[in-house]
């Protein structure tokens, strides 16, 4: 087994262990998993804790705005399950953070 020596061999490991994890667990590159859907119940009950968020959100001055709204819609809409949101969250977070 060759252990990683420099820089570029830990990059080249660590890309391939998630590329190997993504494979495992169904991902693929638009990060969507085949089986990570909500029922329509859930969609339901995740709106009801989303308007509730909303009102916690707005009662201590820190209100979501249009475009986090529209995020949490989307999830909705498309059935989007908890993982696949927060790996999505995740992205647009750490590409906010590098800009």
């Amino acid at each position: 087994m060759h252990l990683p020596v420099g820089p570029s061999d830990v990059r080249r490991a660590g890309a391939r262990r998630l590329c190997d994890l993504r494979v495992q667990i169904g991902y693929t590159a638009g990060m969507t998993k085949a089986t990570d859907r909500l029922s329509p119940e859930d969609v339901t009950a995740a709106r009801e804790r989303l308007l509730e968020a909303m009102h916690l959100q707005a009662i201590e001055g820190n209100p979501l705005d249009a475009e986090d709204i529209a995020m949490f819609e989307m999830f909705e809409r498309e059935g989007w399950g908890h993982e696949r949101r927060r790996a999505y969250i995740l992205a647009q977070a750490r590409a906010a953070a590098a800009k």
